[in-house]
C-alpha cells in the first residue's frame, strides 16, 4: 500500500488491554496526527458497576469504554474518572461510569454520550464506538456446559472453550452497526488488543457482520498477545475456528519460545518479537509499547 493510504487505524478489544496500547500508539513520534483512529470496544460485561447499571437500568456495559477514555485523559482526570466509591448507595460504582450513564440518559445516545465525555475529560480524541448498544450476555460452551455472563466466562478464560456467542434477552441476533462495518471496510490496519482473549477481544467482534467485514477488508491485522503463553495456541486455534478461518497477518509477542509452534501450524502469520512488559507486571509497559509503534509506523511509512 502507498503511504498516503496508511491513515486509518482500527482497534478491537476491551478496556484494560486496549487502554495499554492505544495511548502509546497515539504518543509515538512517528504517529501522523492526520490519521484517523477508531476503537470498537466490548459492551457485554455483567460485573461490577457495569453490571449494576445493566441490571437496574438496561444500559449497555460502560466500564470498558470508560477505561479506554481514562487512558486518553491526563493523570488527574484519569484518577478522578477511575475513582470507585466504597460506601452505599454508590458502592462499587466508578465516577466515569456514572458520568457516562448520565450523558446517555440526557442524550439517549451512547455515541453522543461518549462525545460529550471526551470533550470534557480526555486529552486525545478518537472515534470510539461500542461494539453494540444492545444489552446481551456473553455465553461460553465449555465441557458440554453453558456458562452465562462475562464475569463467569472470565473465570474459565485460561481453559479451552468450545464456543462463544452473544445472547440477547429476546434471543434475537445482535447485529453490528453499519458505521462499524463502514469503518472496517475503509481502515488500513486492524489491531487486536491484548487483555482477556475471550471476554474482551473476541467479545468485541461477536456482533453479526463484524467478522465477515474483517475477512473482506484489505486491512492488515496485528494481534498483540497477552502474557498467557500457556493458552496462546488454543487462542489462535479458537480464533481460526470462530472467525471462519481468519488469522492475524502479524502477531506481536514477548514470548520468543512460541515462534516455532506458531510457524509450524500457521506459516502465513508473521511473528514479531518485542519486549512489551515491565518487570513484575502483566500489563504492557507504556514506553516499551510506544517503542514498538515507533518502529512499526516507521516501517510502514518508509
Amino acid at each position: 500500500m502507498k503511504s498516503q493510504n496508511l491513515n486509518s487505524f482500527l482497534f478491537f478489544g476491551g478496556g484494560t488491554g486496549m487502554s495499554r496500547i492505544i495511548k502509546p500508539f497515539i504518543s509515538s513520534e512517528n504517529f501522523c496526527t492526520e490519521s484517523k483512529i477508531y476503537a470498537i470496544v466490548s459492551t457485554f460485561d455483567n460485573g461490577g458497576s457495569s453490571g449494576i447499571l445493566r441490571s437496574h437500568y438496561g444500559a449497555p456495559a460502560l466500564g470498558d469504554i470508560r477505561k479506554v477514555l481514562s487512558a486518553l485523559s491526563n493523570k488527574s482526570n484519569s484518577e478522578f474518572l477511575e475513582y470507585r466509591f466504597k460506601n452505599e448507595p454508590l458502592a462499587g460504582h466508578t465516577v466515569g461510569n456514572l458520568l457516562l450513564y448520565s450523558y446517555l440518559k440526557k442524550t439517549n445516545s451512547l455515541e453522543s454520550a461518549i462525545k460529550i465525555y471526551q470533550e470534557k475529560y480526555t486529552e486525545k480524541t478518537i472515534n470510539l464506538l461500542p461494539s453494540s448498544v444492545l444489552s446481551a450476555n456473553l455465553i461460553a460452551n465449555f465441557q458440554s456446559e453453558l456458562i452465562f455472563g462475562e464475569s463467569r466466562v472470565e473465570k474459565i478464560s485460561h481453559e479451552k472453550i468450545d464456543d462463544l456467542y452473544l445472547l440477547s434477552k429476546d434471543k434475537s441476533e445482535i447485529n453490528a452497526d453499519k458505521k462499524i462495518i463502514d469503518i472496517i471496510n475503509k481502515c488500513s490496519f486492524i489491531f487486536f488488543s491484548p487483555g482477556s482473549f475471550y471476554t474482551s477481544l473476541l467479545a468485541s467482534m461477536l456482533p453479526v457482520g463484524i467478522v465477515q467485514a474483517i475477512k473482506s477488508s484489505n486491512a492488515k491485522i496485528v494481534l498483540f498477545q497477552n502474557r498467557d503463553k500457556e493458552s496462546f495456541m488454543n487462542h489462535i486455534n479458537f480464533m481460526n475456528y470462530k472467525l471462519n478461518g481468519l488469522t492475524p497477518d502479524i502477531i506481536a509477542s514477548s514470548n520468543e519460545s512460541l515462534r516455532t509452534n506458531l510457524e509450524k501450524k500457521y506459516p502465513q502469520i508473521k511473528f514479531i518479537y518485542h519486549d512489551f512488559f515491565s518487570d513484575n507486571s502483566k500489563l504492557h509497559d507504556f514506553d516499551k509499547t510506544k517503542m514498538f509503534f515507533e518502529d512499526f509506523l516507521k516501517s510502514i511509512y518508509s
